[in-house]
């Protein structure tokens, strides 16, 4: 159940992503309250694991304030959010598979534009590969 919320959800932001660059709050706020009950009515992992998960993506609103949003704020709220869905282990799988993702898509855009193109790569259909991909370790 969890994993087929998480997979809708990232692909619902997903599309807002690639579509407005911009992640509506009143969505974020929805499905974070849909996440933290699903959590308590089907509990997956310890309180322990969903808070270290979440810390993922307190992490990265961290880095977006730092950096003056080189990771948006609503990138940030997605990440704690499935952090909080699915525990430190997965969400460090996603993350780095995530990565690598936007890794991969940065070399072949700097490669077609010019490696000085000024990138703005959405990062959250990304995190949508990365669960995926997660899935399936």
């Amino acid at each position: 159940m969890i994993e087929l919320f998480v997979g809708a959800f990232l692909l619902w932001e997903s599309f807002e992503d690639i579509k407005t660059q911009e992640i509506e709050v009143r969505i974020l706020a929805l499905f974070g309250v849909i996440a933290i009950l699903l959590e308590v009515f089907y509990v997956r992992a310890g309180l322990g694991e969903m808070f270290l998960g979440a810390i993922v993506g307190l992490m990265a609103l961290g880095v977006a304030l730092v950096t003056r949003e080189s990771i948006g704020y609503g990138d940030g709220v997605v990440m704690l959010i499935v952090g909080l869905c699915c525990g430190i282990k997965m969400m460090m799988e996603i993350l780095v598979l995530a990565i690598a993702v936007l890794a991969l898509v940065a070399l072949i855009t700097m490669a077609k534009k010019g490696v000085w193109a000024d990138l703005r790569i959405p990062f959250i259909p990304c995190l949508l590969i990365g669960y995926i991909g997660g899935l399936m370790l």
